[in-house]
């Protein structure tokens, strides 16, 4: 990167990326750089740097982000189309902790629209919503920032989990309730509807 950009970034990034009172140390921004690209291979990095010697940051070095998303460019970063994340997100909605999902990136969007709303309602609405979050999921994964953790499985169900309830119960709470309400209990419409013309 120095032979490519000298020192615009030599002076800001230092001559080599160890120590120089130590060779095996690396400084704190080679470790960066180290850390934040150790998942890439080498035909990425390979790719960044061709990506930098032809002008794709113009005059200056990039960026760390920008770096790592240039390597991505430069070998495919693997992230399904916004329209094929979409699908996905969507029939994965019903049961997310079950999915297996094709990338973090189509679960982190579906998460920011909310998987009830992914599989409740219309396109038209969903959509606009999923499209800008997922957008923004791949923006931050080609820049190396976390997305968010798994799904979670769910609240537990409890052991006193309520059961359908029989006739005679359903027809006694009923009753109580018409009775809070002051209605009869065999309140027949057609009855109420000749007593309110009366």
């Amino acid at each position: 990167m120095g032979d490519i950009y000298g020192p615009k970034w030599t002076s800001d990034k230092g001559q080599r990326p160890t120590r120089s009172d130590d060779k095996t140390r690396l400084t704190s921004t080679g470790d960066t750089w180290a850390r934040a690209l150790a998942d890439l291979d080498g035909a990425a990095i390979s790719g960044a740097i061709t990506a930098c010697a032809t002008g794709a940051t113009g005059e200056w070095p990039p960026s760390l982000p920008e770096f790592r998303r240039l390597a991505l460019e430069a070998v495919g970063d693997g992230l399904p189309t916004v329209d094929a994340a979409y699908r996905e997100a969507c029939e994965g909605s019903y049961h997310p902790s079950r999915h297996q999902w094709s990338h973090p990136t189509v679960i982190d969007a579906a998460r920011a629209v909310g998987f009830r709303a992914l599989s409740h309602e219309q396109p038209r609405t969903t959509w606009p919503a999923y499209r800008r979050a997922y957008e923004d999921a791949c923006r931050r994964y080609r820049a190396g920032e976390p997305l968010a953790d798994a799904v979670p499985e769910g609240l537990p169900q409890s052991p006193g989990a309520a059961q359908p309830a029989d006739r005679q119960t359903a027809r006694r709470h009923l009753d109580s309730i018409r009775v809070q309400l002051r209605r009869r209990p065999n309140n027949d419409c057609a009855q109420v509807g000749e007593e309110a013309r009366a």
